[in-house]
C-alpha cells in the first residue's frame, strides 16, 4: 500500500507515483502482475497512467470498449 500526493495540475495522475511504489515495497514488477482491473472516472486519466507505466500497448491488445446508453 501507498499514499501519495501530486500537484493538482495533473489531477488524477496520482495513482501512478503510489502504484510504483506499493509494487516497490511488495518486492515486485509490473512483469510480475497478470492481471490489471482498472477503475477511472475519466478514460483520459487511466490511458496516461497506463502510457507512463508502459502498459498502453499490452492493455490495446484486449481492450473492449463498453458503451452505456440512456433510456
Amino acid at each position: 500500500m501507498s499514499v501519495i500526493g501530486c500537484d493538482p495540475a495533473i489531477m488524477g495522475y496520482g495513482p501512478l507515483p503510489a502504484s510504483k511504489i506499493a509494487l516497490q515495497r511488495a518486492n515486485l514488477t509490473l512483469q510480475d502482475i497478470d492481471v490489471f482491473e482498472i477503475k477511472e472516472a475519466f478514460s483520459a486519466q487511466a490511458l496516461a497512467c497506463l502510457k507512463d507505466l508502459q502498459l498502453i500497448d499490452k492493455i490495446e491488445k484486449k481492450l473492449t470498449c463498453m458503451v452505456a446508453r440512456l433510456p
